[in-house]
């Protein structure tokens, strides 16, 4: 009989970790399709002995997201995020199930439903509600809040965008490009995410006084879902005191566009306009918006990894993750034509 081949044989044989080859051969989860028949290909190669393997049954882990039928109204913005966790949970051998439930209507058959649906795991979609947080600080799971509408504790992940930093990065773009007198359109103080996009671009605005730049503010009440005050802004706009308008999401801008062009005014050449989340309204409109992208694929992967590293190690890391954004240049926006270019 032949010397039994040894799976650090088969790793060296095919280029990969000893670890990747026996969570391979046992058809474990976390391999790719492609790597697993290759792995395999290698073992059949060298004539390793498949009877060897022990298999057992493993407990699938369950994750559920809870998400308020509200947050649901805004797919566009959401699915990307969810697409992308759902996609690297189940790579890892987890299942997602949705609790969606209604935030104005949140009773005790909806604490018994929590109690009881036995997931490993939890994912908050915005709607941190203190009376949620309690609950699910009772059952002592891994768990990440996604964009949090409100403050909160450091016992959870808190996963954000770099609202403030990106806010005022905008607010930069448009005073260096001539255009001093800003307003900012929106929610101040909806959720911590437009606090934080308004006062850094506040802060852009003091630390730039000096170039002439200005900041006013039209505060909208977003608790409704209103996207749009068109009377508020005709008025504002009629003083012709504004150069751009400087907005908390992208919703806003499209309904800022529609404003300006129903007073007969250009964008960009009378009114520019700034936009917050790279949704697809940003893109659909004439001109397309400048805007902030906020990496809402990457926010689901980043979700996925920590809930999958605190399951396997059994330790929560409780901590807070703000990922970087990027300022998407379109055509929105009136930009100085630089001294090089008149040469």
């Amino acid at each position: 009989m032949g010397k039994k081949v040894t799976m650090e044989q088969i790793a060296a044989a095919a280029n990969v970790s000893k670890g990747l080859v026996s969570r391979a051969l046992a058809d474990h989860y976390g391999v790719s399709e492609e790597k697993r028949s290759f792995i395999k290909m290698k073992a059949t190669e060298l004539g390793y002995d498949f009877g060897r393997i022990k298999t057992r049954a493993k407990k699938r882990r369950r994750c559920s997201l809870l998400i308020s039928s509200r947050v649901l109204t805004r797919e566009s913005y959401w699915q990307p995020i969810i697409r992308r966790l759902e996609d690297e949970l189940s790579f890892a051998g987890i299942e997602t199930n949705y609790f969606v439930y209604d935030e104005n209507n949140f009773g005790e058959g909806d604490v018994q439903r929590l109690h009881g649906d036995g997931a490993d795991a939890y994912v908050v979609m915005h709607k941190n509600f203190p009376f949620l947080m309690e609950e699910l600080e009772k059952k002592k799971k891994p768990t990440v809040v996604i964009d949090p509408r409100f403050h909160m504790s450091s016992k959870f992940l808190q996963l954000k965008a770099s609202n403030y930093d990106s806010s005022y990065e905008a607010a930069k773009y448009l005073i260096r490009n001539g255009l001093l007198r800003l307003l900012y359109f929106g929610s101040t103080s909806f959720s911590e995410s437009y606090s934080e996009r308004y006062q850094g671009a506040k802060a852009c605005v003091d630390d730039m006084k000096s170039c002439g730049a200005m900041l006013s503010s039209l505060d909208i009440d977003n608790s409704d879902y209103a996207f749009a005050a068109p009377e508020k802004l005709k008025a504002i706009l009629s003083a012709g005191n504004t150069d751009a308008i400087l907005c908390c999401n992208d919703l806003f801008a499209v309904s800022a566009l529609k404003t300006v062009k129903e007073m007969g005014l250009r964008v960009p050449e009378d009114i520019s306009i700034v936009g917050f989340d790279n949704t697809v309204e940003s893109s659909i409109v004439s001109p397309e918006l400048t805007t902030v992208d906020i990496p809402r694929e990457q926010m689901g992967a980043e979700a996925a990894n920590y809930l999958i590293r605190t399951l396997e190690s059994g330790k929560a890391q409780f901590t807070s993750l703000v990922l970087n954004c990027v300022l998407v240049k379109r055509r929105s926006v009136k930009e100085k034509v630089r001294e090089d270019e008149n040469r």
